[in-house]
């Protein structure tokens, strides 16, 4: 078997086109980024998943990978890791993690438990599962019904009552029940998911010794803001990382956080939509990838922390960079002559990017990087025009449809 590895989607879509009998019987198959999934057609997607088993696991952790597409390959592939991809991903219809429920391994009814798409019929079946850790995942998932919890809480194993006292889903009468459960854990965890827990009790049960009691303290709504800053001091990085997901958290715990040792801390204050601008560009200077592309796609970011970003080393910030409405022109006229294709791709769609800087792409030796030049509003008419007689088909139709839509009466 040959792999071809093509350039872009353009060629990639080509190539399934005019090998698609070599690609069935196996002399050919592809290679294709994961950042491309978005941008292809679903039969040809579905034509992969079928006839490219090396780009599997690339199309089933993608949550860019059409439903039908990740149904396809939960169902006929019966191949263990991309069926685990599948679970973790939190794109997947809730028909195709209840199937893999029912029928996958305690390894992946794991994945699927812990899937925060899950749904509610799914949980209730892995709710009987003989693994205790299946269990625990689905005491504290929120879409477990009322009617599960309630079976959860009279297990045998006491870390799943802990989990279903933790779960703000517990109702009343459960709640009563294991505020009376011969563990003190359970106890003390359920007292601190209550809503109605004084904030004394509160900042009491901020200091129990077992972390996942401190963790519900974390993510209780009920919970004062001098309580979270006590918590945003905990020596476990689980509990400060939910401090940073409660409702009420405020912007000077954020602050605070934003230089925690642990990255799954900084990264939550990153996301947050109360970070303020300046602790937002404090981040930025971060070593980590992760935390700069969640302060790129911050609506509360500053514009001159996007344009320094604009010139960070690492390709995958450039390319967010290049995809953000929020960038300013400047920044984006700078990317589109970086030496990455993706980039000049991404610049290319971008509704910031100026004439000229669209006007230089359009001559560009990528066809997809012209294919989005061809589809950009502000692409001059003379360019669109001269895109119009592209060597490539889908440039000239992209360039022709966007003629028409202007009103051009000689496309």
């Amino acid at each position: 078997m040959v792999t071809i590895k093509p350039e872009n989607v353009i060629e990639s879509a080509r190539f399934i086109k005019d090998h698609r009998h070599e690609m069935t019987n196996g002399t050919y198959t592809i290679d294709i980024q994961k950042r491309w999934v978005a941008r292809f057609d679903e039969a040809d997607l579905l034509f992969l998943a079928r006839h490219c088993k090396n780009i599997r696991r690339l199309l089933a952790s993608s949550t860019d990978t059409p439903p039908d597409v990740l149904a396809y390959l939960a169902g006929e592939t019966q191949d263990f890791w991309v069926n685990a991809d599948i679970a973790r991903n939190t794109a997947v219809p809730a028909a195709t993690l209840y199937r893999l429920a029912l029928d996958g391994a305690h390894e992946i009814q794991h994945h699927v438990a812990a899937n925060p798409q899950c749904p509610p019929e799914a949980l209730a079946h892995l709710a009987k599962s003989s693994d205790s850790g299946i269990r625990c995942r689905v005491a504290e998932h929120r879409k477990t019904t009322e009617e599960t919890l309630e079976l959860l809480a009279r297990d045998d194993n006491m870390s799943v009552r802990l989990c279903v006292a933790g779960n703000p889903r517990t109702p009343a009468v459960t709640r009563r029940v294991l505020a009376r459960d011969v563990c003190a854990d359970v106890k003390a965890n359920c007292q601190a998911s209550d809503p109605d827990t004084s904030e004394d009790d509160l900042e009491t049960l901020a200091s129990y010794p077992h972390p996942v009691v401190r963790c519900t303290v974390a993510t209780n709504p009920a919970t004062p803001e001098h309580v979270l800053e006590l918590l945003s001091k905990d020596s476990d990085g689980k509990v400060r990382s939910l401090v940073v997901k409660n409702p009420h958290v405020s912007s000077k715990v954020l602050e605070k956080l934003s230089t925690d040792g642990d990255n799954r801390v900084k990264l939550g204050v990153a996301n947050h939509s109360e970070t303020s601008p300046e602790t937002l560009a404090r981040l930025a200077e971060t070593g980590d990838v992760g935390i700069k592309i969640a302060v790129i796609k911050n609506a509360k970011t500053p514009i001159d922390t996007l344009v320094m970003l604009a010139s960070d080393p690492d390709a995958e910030v450039k390319i967010c960079v290049a995809a953000s409405d929020r960038a300013p022109s400047d920044a984006i006229d700078k990317l589109s002559i970086d030496e990455d294709t993706e980039i000049k791709r991404c610049v290319a769609a971008n509704s910031h990017a100026s004439a000229r800087t669209l006007t230089k792409l359009a001559t560009d030796k990528d066809s997809e990087v012209r294919f989005y030049v061809a589809k950009n509003s502000n692409t001059p008419g003379e360019v669109l025009q001269q895109l119009a007689d592209d060597s490539e088909a889908e440039v000239k139709e992209a360039a022709k449809a966007t003629l028409l839509q202007r009103g051009a009466t000689n496309p």
